[in-house]
């Protein structure tokens, strides 16, 4: 399979408690994991099946295959992820700051207290 190349398909349900129910499917290579990941989604009708095979393939594509490790990944790992990567002390060459941040104290604090708040709320549930 192509990296970039992204399969979808809708099949309806004849058996079991989805009987009637349109099933999306989604085969795609996911790069920071070096696999193909797959996707299930259940729809009620063809039409709705067919708008949400087209928004998965678009949300995939923003991504950048991330989309199943964002739906699992609450707002705690998000933070935790972010204080490693990106609030960390300011490193500082030749009098130009090259990464970090000067006030860490201050991002930490900030970060804190939004732990406090969203902690265990996935990050797919979270809206302006």
């Amino acid at each position: 399979m192509d990296n970039n190349e992204i399969k979808g398909k809708i099949v309806k349900r004849k058996t079991g408690k989805s009987k009637g129910k349109y099933i999306v499917r989604i085969e795609y290579f996911d790069e920071a994991q070096g696999k193909t990941r797959f996707m299930e989604r259940h729809a009620v009708g063809k039409r709705v099946a067919t708008d949400l095979l087209e928004q998965l393939k678009q949300d995939i594509k923003k991504s950048a295959g991330q989309l199943q490790t964002g739906e699992r990944m609450t707002f705690n790992n998000l933070a935790t992820l972010g204080e490693k990567t990106f609030y960390s002390p300011a490193v500082i060459v030749e009098g130009r700051k090259v990464s970090g941040v000067r006030p860490v104290n201050t991002a930490q604090n900030q970060i804190k207290q939004l732990c406090a708040f969203f902690g265990k709320w996935l990050i797919n549930s979270l809206t302006t």
